[in-house]
């Protein structure tokens, strides 16, 4: 179901059983190959790529939310791929959540509430970054590496598989 009121750039492909919500915007380019859900003020720019179920702009998983209108951003040129999670901000932080451009999320990867996500990114299957995360240019997160609330991942900075990270 594509809402209405959703804004879709050109050349968009939209395969079956997606959900588009209301306040979501899709860039030139994008493709959601099927089964995709994306709510919220959700903005993603041209050329995404994203696959089967994957969810995006859903509402922050954190107790404090109250419905509160908040936002997730997505650059050009990412790859999201299966099972993927993208939350959106809380207004205890910036209310907005933010990936650059040309990143990879592997498989079952999550980005939580307010996190920001610079360029150049890749997280491998099962990474995760928890609240206010800050991932800076080029970094790789491998494998299910877990990253706490509140760190900064600096740039180019690798993890190697199953890496926690908490400070």
């Amino acid at each position: 179901e594509i809402h209405p009121k959703a804004k879709i750039g050109k050349n968009v492909k939209i395969g079956p059983f997606c959900y588009v919500g209301p306040n979501v915007q899709l860039g030139d380019n994008v493709e959601l190959i099927s089964n995709v859900h994306i709510e919220g003020n959700t903005k993603i720019a041209k050329g995404t790529l994203i696959y089967p179920f994957a969810s995006i702009g859903t509402p922050p998983q954190d107790l404090k939310y109250n419905g509160e209108e908040t936002f997730l951003e997505i650059g050009d040129n990412n790859e999201i791929r299966e099972g993927s999670t993208i939350n959106r901000g809380t207004v205890q932080e910036n209310s907005r959540t933010i990936i650059g451009n040309n990143n990879l999320l592997m498989a079952y990867t999550h980005v939580a509430h307010d996190c920001t996500l610079e360029d150049d990114i890749v997280m491998t299957n099962n990474a995760g970054v928890a609240g206010v995360v800050k991932v800076s240019k080029g970094a790789r997160l491998s494998g299910f590496t877990l990253v706490h609330q509140f760190c900064n991942i600096g740039s180019y900075s690798f993890s190697a598989l199953g890496t926690i990270v908490t400070k």
